[in-house]
């Protein structure tokens, strides 16, 4: 049977012989026709080289653009830059423009196959194998790529291993993860134990026993060499961090809390750490941000949470406190969000915040923290922290004595503190300076606080009252007139439900709240408390479930009531106006009366006279002015009907809009659920889950810092500045040098020391070297730290 063929170009007049056809048995190919004779077979693939220059070809043959586009539907710039690039015979130009559209590929396959390769051979063993490959990428093959780039590859030999049914590659499969040794949740356990009651928590995911013992600090030194380290600095801290860590049993906690100590105050920050340096110190550390924060969200529930506050609380000996501090730190929230807003200390108006409420003990150091929004006001807040404060306490029945500032007063709330087995201390509220009595019996007492050191005291003077307050006598009132050193005197009024502590103590604890105030400060700029970890958030009708619904004016009814005190307002402004007006128009229109009367007994007089003349000029003018005030007259009292008349017709519109106001009020629900007006307006409420777990580090990290600072502060006697040395001693580098069971570490600070004050840090320095082992948790080598002396250690730095 004689083939036929079925044409797509055809010979016009102009064009060369040519013509193009492909097989109505298969359209696969092109045959192309120089007249009757069969020049070639073609490909009629789009994606084949042959199809590109044959097209190359037809345009370089001057046929028509629009033709050649139209039949083989491929656009003209295309089939132009084809057919520029066979006319310039360059082979790097032709490979260009016909490899498809889009840059020229970076890595052709035999680069790809060699990454692929050095990634099953190193990512086992290297921490930074994306980076190591890249530069091996680079030198080999002189061609940059980025780390995403290198990824994209990597995570296909993890899905081309993943699925290999037959183990191909076991080398890759077979070994461990090395993250593996850190912690991870344990799947076979659902239960976990407060270290604070024994009681079980339902739900929570605990974590798996990553050694942390006493070899894991400073296990990579090397025997009898010294070993320059960016934090030695660090070991300073050292019994205090494993006081803790030695609980958590989370080398990962150890980590981000020697990070913040460093001065990473989050996540991000932590690059700017030396990770060998901190491998040195304490042992395993990821180095990946991507994995601390992965990590984090899997240790970041509420019962790891609380485990963590529990330890924080015991690094003080909380029992013997008398007092505690509560107050919301209630810092501005400046995303885009739809947070809830509420008073922010720090702006003095109303905000976008998210809510921290610390409980501090009576020395100003934190020992509890609960986050919230403001869904619930302070007063709803405080009992749901005091309970789970309570709990944290080793005794957790303890009666305790609470000391806030502000926004806990109402006669209901005190009574239910009482009531709940604790006390209360805190002002009066509203009190009028008007209860100190002249002729009753006064107290006297003093306090002492020091200031640029333990020399230079300030002395205040107290002289105080005390009542029963005429509200519920079973509260104590304490009036005060308090003097400071600059001899200003304030008189204030205090509450207290606590009938056995002395009222020297109940003064003492309210004018020194500022202990607590201060901290936020420092927790702020020093270890990033008001840092968001997370930017998760939870819609409001996804937490109908956990959350206490309650009527609130509805939105219409309180929009009618603003609409409504609005034009009652205006209503009254007319109103008065009115009045004015009534009284302003009475006095010009007498006053106008007079000079018209005046004008008017002038011309009489000039009239009577008998040798006036007829046309007197004097008599014509007076006449004259007469008829402009008579016209002058009548034209204001119009003016003033009709300004009478407008302000009557807007005040009875007013009227007749007060009436329209109050009858839809009538119909209108005047209450409506909160829950529902919050979901209405897309209003979220932040996800604290991670926020709280990364505070209650932050937390802990103060604590430890403080707890070596406060070694540091009778040695140095400088209160102004002793924070800095002790955060520079912290966080500066230096040598260590392992002898036997001995470490020796060698700070070497970039701040210069006068010769008195090198004193003192090396006696301090020596002084916690004795006292790190009787500290630490379990037994460690002996640890000596010293000071850097370029004049006996005969070492030069920097290195």
């Amino acid at each position: 049977m004689p083939e036929t063929f079925t044409p797509i170009l055809c010979p016009v007049k102009g064009n060369p012989d040519i013509s193009i056809s492909f097989s109505d048995g298969s359209r696969s190919e092109f045959n192309v026709f120089f007249g009757l004779a069969l020049l070639e077979k073609v490909s009629a693939q789009k994606d084949r080289p042959e199809f590109k220059m044959l097209l190359g070809r037809l345009h370089n043959m001057k046929l028509s653009g629009r033709e050649l586009a139209k039949r083989f539907e491929v656009s003209r710039s295309t089939i132009a830059r084809w057919g520029r690039a066979l006319k310039s015979g360059d082979m790097k130009k032709m490979e260009v423009a016909f490899s498809g559209q889009g840059a020229k590929r970076k890595l052709d396959d035999r680069m790809i196959a060699f990454i692929k390769d050095r990634y099953r051979a190193l990512h086992r063993s290297e921490r930074n194998y994306n980076q190591l490959i890249r530069a091996e990428v680079r030198k080999y093959h002189g061609v940059s790529i980025s780390s995403e780039a290198a990824r994209k590859i990597f995570s296909e030999v993890r899905k081309e291993t993943n699925a290999s049914s037959d183990g191909s590659a076991p080398g890759f499969q077979d070994q461990p993860d090395p993250l593996s040794t850190l912690e991870q949740p344990n799947p076979c356990e659902s239960l976990a134990h407060s270290p604070a009651n024994g009681e079980v928590l339902e739900g929570s995911r605990n974590l798996s026993d990553h050694p942390v013992g006493e070899r894991a600090w400073f296990r990579e030194i090397p025997e009898d060499t010294p070993v320059y380290n960016h934090h030695a600095g660090l070991a300073l801290l050292h019994p205090w961090i494993e006081q803790v860590v030695s609980q958590t049993r989370t080398a990962l906690d150890r980590q981000t809390i020697c990070q913040i100590l460093l001065g990473a105050l989050n996540h991000e920050q932590a690059k700017e750490l030396n990770f060998s340096s901190l491998k040195d110190l304490i042992g395993p550390a990821l180095q990946s941000l991507h994995y601390q924060r992965s990590r984090m969200d899997l240790l970041a529930t509420p019962e790891n949470t609380f485990r963590l506050q529990a330890h924080n609380t015991r690094l003080f000996q909380t029992e013997e406190n008398d007092w505690f501090y509560f107050d919301p730190h209630s810092p501005k929230y400046t995303g885009a969000l739809p947070l809830l807003k509420g008073w922010c200390g720090s702006t003095h108006q109303v905000e976008k915040i998210t809510n921290m409420d610390f409980v501090h003990d009576a020395q100003g150091n934190p020992c509890y923290v609960e986050h919230a929004d403001n869904y619930y006001e302070m007063r709803h807040r405080f009992f749901t922290c005091a309970a789970n404060f309570h709990r944290t306490q080793d005794d957790p029945n303890r009666s305790l004595c609470w000391v806030i500032d502000r926004g806990i007063y109402s006669l209901e709330t005190l009574r239910r503190i009482r009531e709940s087995g604790d006390e209360i201390i805190t002002w009066e509220k509203n009190y009028k300076r008007n209860g100190f009595n002249a002729n009753a019996p006064v107290g006297t007492t003093t306090f002492s606080i020091p200031r640029n050191n333990a020399q230079d005291l300030r002395l205040y003077r107290f002289e105080y009252q005390e009542t029963a307050w005429e509200r519920d006598a079973t509260f104590r009132k304490i009036i005060v007139k308090a003097t400071n050193p600059n001899h200003k005197t304030i008189e204030v009024s205090i509450l207290c439900s606590d009938q056995n502590i002395s009222v020297e103590k109940i003064i003492f604890a309210l004018f020194r709240r500022w202990v607590q105030e201060n901290d936020f400060g420092y927790m702020d700029r020093h270890v990033g408390i008001n840092e968001m970890t997370s930017r998760a958030h939870q819609n409001y009708n996804e937490l109908a479930g956990e959350l206490a619904d309650r009527p609130v004016a509805s939105r219409d009814y309180k929009a009618k009531k603003k609409e409504k005190t609005n034009l009652e307002g205006k209503l009254k402004t007319n109103l008065l106006k009115r009045k004015k007006t009534v009284r302003a128009h009475t006095e010009k229109k007498r006053a106008e009366n007079t000079e018209i009367e005046a004008v008017k007994k002038s011309i009489a007089q000039l009239k009577s006279r008998t040798s006036s003349k007829k046309n007197d000029p004097a008599l014509k003018t007076a006449q004259a002015k007469q008829a402009r005030l008579e016209k002058k007259r009548d034209k204001n009292k119009a003016n003033r009907a009709k300004a009478a008349k407008k302000l009557r017709t807007n005040i009875q519109e007013q009227n007749r809009e007060l009436d329209k106001i109050d009858q839809a009020l009538d119909t209108l629900y005047r209450t409506e659920s909160r829950l529902g007006i919050l979901t209405g307006q897309n209003h979220v409420r932040l996800d604290y889950r991670r926020k709280a777990y990364m505070d209650a580090l932050r937390i802990i990290s103060r604590n430890i810092f403080y707890k070596l600072a406060r070694e540091f502060r009778p040695e140095y006697n400088n209160h102004r500045d002793d924070h800095v040395i002790v955060r520079h001693l912290t966080r500066c580098a230096g040598l260590i040098r392992k002898r036997g069971e001995t470490i020796e570490i060698t700070l070497i600070p970039s701040m210069e020391f006068s010769p008195q004050k090198r004193e003192i840090i090396v006696r301090f320095l020596s002084e916690t070297s004795r006292k790190i082992p009787e500290l630490h948790p379990r037994s460690i080598p002996e640890i000596k730290i010293g000071l850097y002396d370029k004049k006996t250690d005969g070492l030069k730095f920097p290195i």
